[in-house]
């Protein structure tokens, strides 16, 4: 996943980087393209891009870079488990996500409960009936750098989120089944 403000500075996908060629997965399908430049350049102009030197999680930016999409988890309750080149796994309603830098599992999925600051990957509001974890902050992972960075479900308003990149429900299950067309 490539982000970042062009020669005008506004944020978009670049067209050379379209497709995630760094995993070998291929690159979109025209149609697809078309269809997800538009709203990804919609959203993002909505949000701001800043450089990952810059980037702290939960100021409204999202880090500026490339980024490989690590693995994505799906409820199992509201989808079946799309094609994807990725693994992919189904959430549990006690699964959470650690955002606090003093704990030793930071940017990690857990089990809850759990005591440190965490978030709830299993919401009601179907933003994560679909999440794919971006591999910022991973390797290796420093506390503080920003955590649970993930492309997911936007809400139907397209409201900013905390840091993540958050597209319609179809579009982002055609990227799940593009990446596995390759």
């Amino acid at each position: 996943l490539v982000l970042r403000e062009d020669e005008r500075g506004q944020a978009g996908v670049p067209a050379a980087d379209r497709g995630f060629p760094q995993r070998g997965i291929g690159r979109l399908a025209p149609e697809l393209v078309a269809g997800a430049e538009e709203i990804f350049r919609k959203l993002l102009l909505r949000k701001s891009l800043q450089e990952t030197d810059d980037f702290l999680k939960r100021d409204g930016a999202s880090p500026a870079g490339t980024f490989a999409l690590l693995h994505a988890y799906y409820r199992a309750d509201r989808i079946a488990p799309p094609p994807s080149g990725l693994s992919l796994t189904a959430l549990r309603p006690s699964d959470g996500w650690i955002d606090d830098p003093a704990d030793t599992q930071y940017n990690h999925l857990v089990s809850l409960p759990y005591p440190a600051r965490h978030e709830r990957m299993w919401r009601e509001d179907g933003l994560y009936d679909l999440v794919v974890v971006v591999g910022y902050n991973a390797d290796p992972i420093v506390p503080g750098r920003g955590s649970a960075i993930f492309l997911h479900v936007a809400a139907c308003d397209f409201a900013p989120t905390e840091g993540c990149i958050a597209v319609a429900r179809d579009v982002l299950l055609a990227l799940g089944i593009a990446m596995f067309l390759g």
